[in-house]
């Protein structure tokens, strides 16, 4: 059935994702080698600024409406699928039922880069490489270019700006979590505060139905009912007391001991009982 064209598809059109996901090991990357004492090694360095921003350059070039819509000549070959062959994992996912959905393959592969990107450990990485190194991108710079690949993308036809406009919802959604959920109190400082810019700017888009929509969406998530105050959960030390490695009393003890197992029989105990 024509219908298996997607099968064929679906690893044609994420063929970059393990690019992305190589790429983006650059982005606030650490290169680093298991030294030992004496070796000469330099054990660990943070990813040079020119590779750090040629790595974003690639993955903003991902998020390009024209890289993520699909041809005509191939939607046109996909009909809803028959009986018998129902959808599967290696076929995308739809919002449009029996119908082939030619928006939800941009939303995969753009969520790939964005998510990736944008999780709470790169994220801190950002923070503390930038604050170590001001060559390095900070968090706010790597937020800027994410905002400015989506809202500052050029469409071409209204298919191409349906797609800016999931990408577009996708870097709001991305940025909502960090600033819910990351551990790290600069990140989520960080996070908030793009979006409440991006709030101020999406109100003055009078003209958007899109950005109305992203405004209401980011306004009632900054003024979310607060969850109820918890003593704070600070990153705990290393154990003290005992210091070092444990003693080697354990060697001259028996094999069960040390183990903490109990001898599966014991000689002697109920031997008589059996002859009784």
């Amino acid at each position: 059935p024509m219908a298996k064209v997607e099968e064929v598809l679906v690893p044609l059109y994420m063929y970059h994702r393990y690019q992305v996901e190589s790429t983006v090991t650059a982005v606030g990357g650490v290169g680093y080698v298991y030294a030992t004492r004496g070796d000469g090694l330099t054990p660990h360095w943070r990813i040079p600024a020119d590779a750090q921003n040629r790595a974003l350059d690639a993955l903003m070039r991902t998020l390009s409406p024209s890289e993520l819509a699909l041809p005509e000549s191939i939607l046109a070959l996909i009909p809803p699928r028959p009986p018998g062959f129902g959808r599967s994992r290696e076929t995308f996912p739809r919002y449009t039922g029996g119908a082939f959905d030619a928006l939800t393959p941009a939303v995969v592969a753009a969520s790939t880069t964005v998510n990736s990107l944008l999780t709470s450990d790169r994220a801190a990485r950002m923070v503390e490489q930038h604050m170590l190194d001001s060559s390095l991108p900070s968090l706010r710079d790597v937020l800027g270019r994410l905002i400015d690949a989506s809202f500052g993308a050029s469409a071409n036809g209204a298919y191409e700006a349906e797609v800016k406009h999931v990408v577009e919802g996708l870097v709001i959604d991305r940025i909502k979590w960090l600033a819910e959920n990351a551990p790290m109190l600069q990140v989520r400082t960080a996070s908030t505060a793009v979006l409440q810019r991006m709030h101020t700017n999406l109100m003055a888009m009078n003209d958007s139905p899109q950005a109305a929509t992203l405004a209401l969406d980011v306004q009632r998530f900054l003024q979310r009912p607060a969850t109820p105050v918890t003593a704070p959960n600070p990153v705990s030390a290393p154990p003290g007391a005992p210091i070092g490695d444990p003693g080697l009393q354990w060697m001259g003890q028996p094999a069960q001991d040390w183990l903490g197992l109990e001898p599966w029989c014991t000689w002697g105990v109920g031997i008589l009982d059996f002859y009784r």
